[in-house]
């Protein structure tokens, strides 16, 4: 199993039934010098494979995942889950036809507490910090664990109402902070168990 490597200035083409029609459109877009965000493909095979329960898929995936993260540190010069350069990690699906609003997306994978930290160091933006924890914690918590996304949008709600805003545009930071850190209790109350502060788990 070979992960398919995306980033400005490649020239591989692979087909949308090996890696799907967004990751294709993306190598496409790359080979023909467009600035495209470096990224990393694990084939459909391979997702057909750890859907079927194969016995060696689970061990490819994680050779595939450690494999294409390396490549995003060395392309981005950033590491997952440091406190001062953080790698941030969006993990989209996809399909060999285009099915917009079909196929999930757990962004901001990454954003641990030692991310954070190192965001906020980078940016000098804890809102925008705050933000993209709460981002992760929500299509963390909805996707992977298949939380009830009602669970989460109570949460919003209730601090929206405590802070006197309009809407969640208008939370300032520490607002998102206590938001976050509300979200991560939803999700482990619901689940009985923590959400993991490392980020290739």
């Amino acid at each position: 199993m070979q992960i398919v490597r995306i980033h400005e200035g490649s020239t591989e083409r692979p087909p949308a039934r090996i890696v799907g029609a967004k990751a294709a459109n993306l190598a496409v877009m790359a080979s023909l010098g467009l600035p495209v965000p470096p990224a990393f493909v694990l084939p459909v095979e391979l997702c057909a494979a750890v859907v079927n329960g194969e016995a060696d898929a689970g061990q490819k995936l994680a050779e595939g995942l450690r494999e294409g993260i390396a490549f995003l540190h060395r392309v981005c010069d950033r590491q997952f889950g440091d406190r001062r350069r953080p790698l941030l990690v969006s993990v989209r699906s996809g399909a060999e036809r285009s099915m917009p609003g079909m196929l999930d997306t757990v962004l901001d994978v990454g954003c641990n507490a030692a991310a954070l930290h190192g965001l906020i160091r980078m940016t000098g933006n804890p809102h925008f910090a705050f933000d993209c924890r709460r981002r992760f914690l929500e299509s963390y918590g909805t996707v992977v664990l298949r939380l009830d996304a009602a669970v989460l949008k109570k949460r919003l709600d209730q601090r929206i109402s405590a802070e006197s805003c309009d809407n969640e545009r208008d939370l300032d930071s520490e607002a998102l902070e206590r938001l976050a850190e509300s979200y991560q209790q939803a999700i482990e109350d619901e689940n009985n168990l923590a959400v993991p502060e490392d980020p290739m788990q």
